[in-house]
């Protein structure tokens, strides 16, 4: 079991381009005089001197709408989370269509981001690949939950009552831990708590590692 602490993940990020709306203004036109009116009117000519042009009412253009694509909610485990899959190749697991980026390679990890989790803090969402082996981490994003139920946000209460064998590597009340994956033998949930609260949650080969 791997029990050295993470190394900070470099946060992403991203930004959202809106469009602007133009509007035309037309000028009020002077009505000519009605048909049989008499040429000698005495209605007065208009003055422009000075004069600012009232502007008629234009219809607004329609505004342009920027798409956002959740991120897709899976259970996550035992063996993956929906079409990612724990040992899959990063070709393949692209090729799911739910990966957003890459944000960086590295000797150890190659890590990919789940489309759609803009929002989340670091590292929700993160996959990490390494070489031959694969996919051999995947982290929760908000929302995802294990079959047992535990997603970002449990209590430390609701994940002792699911994995009564998780506890933290230094053996105190909060930090990060590990427990087997019930159900896949080849698996770890490493489960983070701060504050009595999941604050990490990810699925992890067992025989693999690349930054614990």
């Amino acid at each position: 079991m791997r029990t050295a602490a993470a190394r900070p993940i470099t946060t992403l990020a991203l930004a959202l381009v809106g469009a602007g709306l133009f509007a035309a203004c037309g000028h009020e036109d002077i009505a000519a005089p009605p048909a049989g009116s008499s040429a000698t009117s005495t209605r007065p000519a208009p003055t422009t001197t000075g004069a600012t042009p009232t502007p008629r009412p234009t219809a607004a253009a329609s505004p342009r709408k920027t798409a956002t694509t959740a991120a897709p909610i899976f259970v996550l485990g035992p063996y993956g989370y929906g079409p990612l899959k724990l040992g899959q190749s990063l070709s393949a697991a692209r090729a799911t269509h739910i990966l957003a980026d890459l944000p960086g390679t590295n000797a150890e990890c190659n890590p990919a981001i789940i489309a759609g989790r803009i929002t989340a803090p670091d590292p929700a969402g993160y996959l990490f690949f390494k070489g031959k082996a694969g996919l051999i981490d995947i982290y929760a994003v908000p929302g995802a939950r294990t079959p047992e139920g535990i997603g970002l946000g449990s209590t430390t209460a609701e994940v002792l009552a699911a994995y009564p064998t998780w506890e933290t590597v230094d053996g105190g009340v909060e930090g990060h831990g590990h427990v087997r994956v019930p159900g896949n033998a080849a698996a770890l949930y490493r489960i983070a708590t701060s504050q009595g609260k999941v604050i990490q949650l990810s699925l992890q080969r067992f025989d693999v590692g690349c930054y614990e």
